[in-house]
């Protein structure tokens, strides 16, 4: 009865995901607390450390940097809101044994998919001004619904390339279906989000098809399907409608100013010269702190002088949009070191396992490669939609991984009887 709870507040997180963050978070309380009271969660730490003991090492070593430097942190109550936002962390036990059986998977995931495209409906009817949608970052211009700009590439790239995969497994109906969905999610990231999503997008898609070639065709089809998958991003990128975006922030990049520039170019190159303002803030942070950096919360009240004596203007952002700097900054060096050791081992385990084995086995190379690659845009791991995606997946793909030790462990007795 335990589990089915803990199943059924796990699905309706998944479905309210995109709508409400206080539902999903009431949710996902519920299921940790079950988890905590019938022991699931120490199961699932125990097959971690039997089965994943070095990202499980990896990942509680990077987490112990939050509590740790509050010990050294200048405001340490800004500290304290820091750390509350890594207790989604806490869930991953709990997942890994609660979706063991395909059928909760399936369940959790489906109602997951369910909300993701229901979003994208609410998406357009928000691009076409029939609702209205106080989130920031979130307008007719930019249809990014509930989630906001900041989380809403992260997440649709992730579910597209998953679903590019199961497009690539399945057949008939359900592959065109599959295909479709990632289609309509592309266009609405293109359409609303910023230069961090097209590259998102572009990678993680990028990356199933390598692997599905490797795997299946001879290399040279490989490459040349590859290739041809590059070349229709890049018409795609060059002609859709985030054209303007890239050549605001390419001119941005190379100091020029066209008095000419539509709206959203000028809106791309403001927005990149505050990342960049706020990149060489951190690294100036860091370089006064290399050790042990500025402490967890101490970031905020450390860079504000260095961000104002460099731009001659108040710092607006609480944060460098970038989860290496952010890191470096607060923790210095060896917090970095534990980062850069948690995703690489992350993304290798992901990445080498097996994919034809089950159709969630990619979900953990393909978040963990989405963390790596967005962290350089935004602060992933601890934030929302970021994080609560990351974790379902990593613990899905992880579930069926276990299920499937148990089946090869029970069948030894038998062969050896």
């Amino acid at each position: 009865m335990v589990s089915s709870l803990i199943v059924r507040a796990l699905s309706l997180a998944a479905l309210a995901f995109p709508f409400s963050v206080a539902a999903t978070n009431i949710c996902l309380a519920v299921a940790l607390a079950a988890g905590l009271l019938s022991g699931s969660w120490w199961h699932g730490v125990q097959y971690l450390w039997r089965e994943q003991r070095w990202l499980f090492l990896a990942l509680g070593l990077y987490l112990l940097w939050a509590p740790l430097g509050l010990l050294w942190s200048a405001d340490v109550r800004h500290g304290l809101e820091v750390l509350g936002h890594y207790w989604f962390w806490l869930l991953l036990p709990v997942v890994v044994v609660a979706l063991s059986r395909e059928r909760d998977r399936n369940m959790v995931l489906g109602c997951l998919s369910v909300g993701l495209t229901l979003n994208l409906l609410y998406c357009v009817l928000q691009a076409m001004g029939y609702v209205d949608v106080a989130t920031d970052g979130s307008g007719v211009r930019d249809a990014t619904g509930h989630i906001g700009h900041i989380g809403f590439g992260f997440v649709y790239a992730l579910w597209a390339a998953w679903l590019l995969y199961l497009g690539l497994r399945w057949h008939g109906w359900r592959r065109w279906g599959c295909w479709a969905l990632v289609l309509w999610a592309c266009i609405m990231v293109f359409m609303a989000q910023g230069r961090a999503g097209y590259v998102l997008m572009i990678l993680l898609l990028m990356s199933v098809v390598v692997k599905w070639a490797w795997l299946h065709y001879r290399r040279v089809h490989a490459f040349s399907l590859l290739g041809g998958m590059a070349l229709l991003l890049v018409l795609v990128m060059m002609l859709g409608p985030g054209k303007e975006r890239i050549a605001g922030t390419w001119l941005a990049w190379h100091g020029e100013v066209h008095q000419s520039s539509s709206w959203d170019e000028k809106m791309a190159m403001l927005s990149t010269h505050q990342r960049l303002s706020m990149w060489q803030t951190a690294w100036n942070v860091w370089q006064k702190h290399p050790f042990v950096g500025v402490g967890t919360g101490g970031f905020l009240q450390a860079a504000k002088p260095v961000f104002e004596q460099r731009v001659h203007r108040k710092m607006t952002l609480s944060h460098p949009h970038n989860q290496y700097l952010l890191v470096l900054a607060r923790w210095g060096i060896t917090g970095l070191v534990c980062l850069l050791l948690l995703l690489v081992i992350w993304v290798r385990n992901g990445w080498h396992r097996d994919w034809n084995s089950s159709e969630v086995v990619p979900l953990m190379f393909l978040a963990g490669f989405a963390l790596t690659i967005d962290g350089m845009f935004s602060i992933t791991l601890e934030q929302h939609f970021s994080a609560i995606l990351a974790i379902l997946l990593l613990g899905a793909s992880l579930a069926a991984r276990a299920v499937h030790d148990e089946s090869r462990a029970d069948a030894r007795p038998a062969a050896n009887g």
